[in-house]
């Protein structure tokens, strides 16, 4: 590095002061999405990556590619030590340490190796590289974190653009495809900075805009000839401490009843959040057969989230996360996608070989459900359900819509997470499956944000954090099915593929030993 080069490009070329700058980076892409959703950082954020790694060795380029990645879990995944010191009654520095190391897992699985592949591997590089390969890159490591590890997409940076004129590549290729503008973007904004083909990064900005601000005028799928359906959201925010407590299940259990009496007459569907019974549904058969009987008198359908136990006896006991269908009609769904540690422990034959005291089911002994259930009936429709954490993969939600669903139905317990960014990163993802399948989508919650969303992602009625309400509206059907419904990601990982392959092809044939 030579004294006369700008502070800029020192910085870049440094060491320790390009590894702090590109955790910062990191740090901005979170401040793009929910809530604050100040999206042009991650376009800014994404050309701070590239511009940092620039032509670094391997093992340099891989290392503040893990800065940066370690930057953003930390800022954006900083729920984890929330849900773990509150509610976990871990000590502070226990609950810091898990959420460190787990920042730092994703970091590495998801940056570093995919920018150590990008400077080891013979990728095109320069202003071809940087507009082409990059985002491509971008797109592996999204891609990555969406089944490493059971899967953490978390942070896709195509989230922050709902509102944008790239919104309208969510319905063609989903939220990957909208990820890629937006690194697409920021390279052609480096490009632009650097006097690097300009003309060719101008063109994909116009292109990359002006398509997507087309493509928002678009209507993929259509109305039903049906009317609305009037939909109501009970949002009874039981503080989660008290809630499994049994002293309080009689005054949970008339919390709901209380908020739910004056809808059944005026809704046809009514929908309780994630576990709303403070029981089992064995045990909880009463209440639902009087609230099963109050819906079907009033021609209406309660869709309830509970837990909901099989078996005679203990040792034969199996649990499921449920969403049941009552009243007008009927139905169960149980989750298919549950949360390790939280509703089933990995290798849990082999734990309880090795510590035949830990009672698994108890702590987290959760069955998964068959992949393929029916979909649940309600008001005349079909209506695909998700609870807490599926709403968040996309490929596992388009395949309910391509077997027909005319809404989507998510229900979750976010209390856990309490005031940090979780519930409105949640709320964003599920707006996000609903705009890339083009279906209205009903998202009930303990303590927020319980909300009606529309076939493009818009709210159309939303509750606040920790407030109980009942929230209401009108959602229509929809019929027809979006690009992304019928292919789902596997279009947007082909380009990129294929993308990485033109890549290597172009390095290879401009090398010496290529040519000589």
């Amino acid at each position: 590095m030579t004294t006369g080069c700008p502070p800029w490009q020192r910085l870049a070329s440094s060491g320790k002061a390009g590894h702090l700058a590109a955790a910062l980076a990191g740090a901005l892409s979170p401040l793009a999405l929910a809530p604050l959703n100040w999206w042009p950082l991650g376009i800014v954020s994404a050309a701070l990556l590239a511009w940092l790694i620039g032509a670094l060795p391997p093992a340099s380029a891989a290392l503040r590619a893990f800065c940066y990645g370690l930057g953003q879990f930390t800022v954006g995944a900083s729920w984890i030590y929330v849900s773990i010191n509150n509610h976990g009654v871990q000590s502070p520095l226990l609950a810091g340490t898990i959420t460190a190391a787990h920042s730092a897992l994703w970091a590495l699985c998801c940056y570093a190796l995919p920018w150590w592949l990008w400077r080891r591997l013979p990728l095109a590089s320069g202003a071809g590289g940087l507009l082409w390969v990059f985002p491509a890159l971008w797109v592996l490591s999204e891609w990555i974190r969406c089944w490493l590890f059971t899967g953490f997409p978390w942070l896709l940076i195509g989230y922050g653009h709902l509102q944008t004129p790239l919104a309208g590549w969510a319905p063609v290729g989903g939220v990957l495809l909208l990820s890629f503008a937006v690194a697409q973007s920021g390279a052609a904004l480096l490009c632009l900075l650097q006097g690097n083909a300009r003309r060719t990064a101008l063109l994909v900005l116009a292109v990359l805009w002006g398509g997507g601000a087309w493509l928002n005028t678009v209507e993929w799928t259509q109305p039903t000839a049906q009317a609305p359906v009037r939909i109501a959201l009970v949002q009874a925010n039981i503080p989660i401490q008290y809630k499994w407590e049994p002293s309080q299940r009689q005054e949970i259990i008339a919390h709901y009843r209380q908020l739910s009496a004056p809808l059944w007459a005026e809704h046809q569907i009514i929908v309780w959040p994630e576990t709303a019974q403070p029981n089992w549904y064995n045990d909880s058969l009463r209440l639902l057969r009087e609230s099963s009987a109050t819906a079907s008198a009033t021609g209406s359908t309660l869709l309830s989230g509970i837990i909901e136990r099989q078996g005679e006896r203990r040792e034969d006991y199996r649990f499921y996360n449920a969403v049941w269908a009552l009243g007008a009609d009927e139905g169960r769904y149980h989750k298919r996608h549950l949360v390790p540690y939280g509703e089933y422990w990995p290798l849990a034959k082999w734990l309880r070989i090795l510590v035949p005291f830990l009672d698994l089911n108890v702590l987290s002994g959760f069955e998964v459900g068959a992949a393929r259930q029916p979909l649940l009936q309600a008001a005349g429709h079909a209506i695909a359900p998700y609870i807490c954490y599926e709403i968040v993969f996309p490929d596992l939600v388009r395949e309910a819509t391509v077997r027909g669903a005319s809404f989507l139905l998510t229900v979750s317990e976010d209390t856990w997470f309490g005031r940090s960014m979780m519930p409105h990163q949640h709320l964003q993802m599920a707006q996000m499956r609903a705009l890339e399948n083009g279906r209205a989508l009903l998202r009930g919650t303990n303590g927020g944000i319980s909300a009606l969303v529309d076939h493009r992602g818009r709210l159309v009625a939303s509750s606040k954090l920790f407030q109980r309400e009942v929230i209401s509206g009108q959602l229509s059907a929809r019929d027809g099915l979006t690009p992304f419904a019928r292919l789902g990601s596997l279009p947007t990982l082909l380009l990129c593929a294929m993308l990485l392959a033109m890549g290597t092809a172009v390095r290879l044939h401009n090398t010496p030993e290529a040519t000589a």
